[in-house]
């Protein structure tokens, strides 16, 4: 009797286990459809932003463990600057930008961004213009 009742007991945790994780993931994909329902306007234009900052960020070595094996992965280098453009702050991750700029210098930056039907800002991805 007692290991019935424990195998009744494994049998439902796992089957509500399973519902959560579905649920979950369908709660993922319908918020992705929804941004992506969101975007009324992708504006893409060149523009002049000035360089308010620079940020090195040196890689390191990563731990990590899986199936009792451990290994080391090494995080790249981040070569992080803030851009200004109309009062508002961007930031792009760029090497060939960093090493060629300064701070309060004016580059030339491809600015794409996804607007929603008021004209809010959904989200923004700067691409330098020499890559195109």
């Amino acid at each position: 009797m007692r290991n019935e009742i424990s195998d009744n007991f494994l049998v439902l945790a796992t089957i509500a286990g399973i519902i959560f994780f579905i649920l979950l993931r369908i709660r993922d994909f319908i918020k992705n459809i929804y941004r992506k329902l969101r975007v009324s306007e992708i504006r893409v234009t060149n523009v002049n932003m000035t360089v308010k900052n620079k940020y090195f960020i040196k890689g390191m070595p990563c731990n990590y463990a899986h199936r009792n094996k451990y290994f080391i992965s090494n995080l790249p280098n981040s070569y992080l600057l803030e851009l200004e453009y109309k009062n508002r702050p961007y930031k792009i991750n760029d090497k060939d930008i960093f090493d060629t700029v300064n701070i309060g210098d004016t580059i030339m930056i491809r600015l794409i961004e996804k607007l929603d039907k008021y004209e809010n800002l959904l989200s923004y991805r700067l691409e330098s213009i020499t890559k195109i």
